[in-house]
């Protein structure tokens, strides 16, 4: 689990995942299940939408952990 943790926290892996994202909802993919039923093809963007929003949210939760293991203080206590 640390090692995950220290994954989602590293900058490289959040352009990794953005550039994937990217390819993914570009117009080619699009174009390609064009040839398919729009059911189906609304069914599988929402799927994509919802693993890269479960993945944000676990990205923000270690990072915020991360904030505050570090100091001993919370994120509000900081601003």
């Amino acid at each position: 689990m640390k090692k995950l943790k220290s994954l989602f926290r590293q900058t490289e892996f959040h352009a990794l995942i953005f550039c994937i994202a990217l390819g993914l909802l570009n117009w080619p993919f699009l174009g390609a299940l064009r040839s398919r039923r729009l059911e189906v093809v609304a069914l599988c963007l929402f799927l994509f939408w919802l693993v890269l929003i479960i993945l944000l949210l676990l990205i923000s939760r270690c990072i915020e952990e991360d904030d505050r293991g570090c100091s001993g203080e919370s994120r509000k206590d900081k601003t």
